[in-house]
C-alpha cells in the first residue's frame, strides 16, 4: 500500500528507506500502515513525509488519510514503528525537523479511523 500522492506522482516510495510496519487496530479489522506521500506538491521535489494508509479486512476498502502533521505543523518522516492505541492515539518513531537539522523522536497523533 502506498499513499496516493506517491501513486499520484508516479514516486511509488522509491527512496532508499523502506516501511515495513503493519498492524491491526484495536477493532481487530483495521491494518494500519505508515508509508510515505511525495511533497513534490509543495514545492519539495523527491522528498515525503509520514503518511497513514489503512485497510478495511471486511470489505477490502484501502484509505488514505494523508500527511501527518503534528500539532507544531512539523511533518515527520522515516517512521521505524508503529502502535495503534485504545486512547485514540497512534504512536511511532520517526524524524522530526528539517532533514538536515532533525532527531528521531517518539510522536502521537489522533487515529484518523472511527471505532477504531
Amino acid at each position: 500500500m502506498i499513499s496516493d500522492a506517491s501513486l499520484k506522482t508516479a514516486m511509488y516510495d522509491r527512496t532508499v528507506y523502506g516501511y515495513l510496519g503493519f498492524t491491526l487496530g484495536p477493532n481487530g479489522q483495521s491494518l494500519y500502515h505508515p508509508t510515505g506521500s511525495s511533497l513534490a506538491r509543495e514545492g519539495v521535489k523527491g522528498a515525503e513525509a509520514l503518511a497513514l494508509v489503512t485497510y478495511q479486512i471486511s470489505s477490502g476498502q484501502v484509505a488514505d488519510h494523508g500527511v501527518v502533521t503534528l500539532e507544531n505543523g512539523a511533518k515527520p518522516y522515516q517512521a521505524q514503528s508503529l502502535a495503534v492505541g485504545k486512547d485514540g492515539m497512534i504512536y511511532t518513531v520517526a524524524f522530526v525537523g528539517e532533514h538536515r537539522h532533525s532527531r528521531m523522536d517518539l510522536i502521537g497523533f489522533h487515529n484518523p479511523v472511527s471505532a477504531s
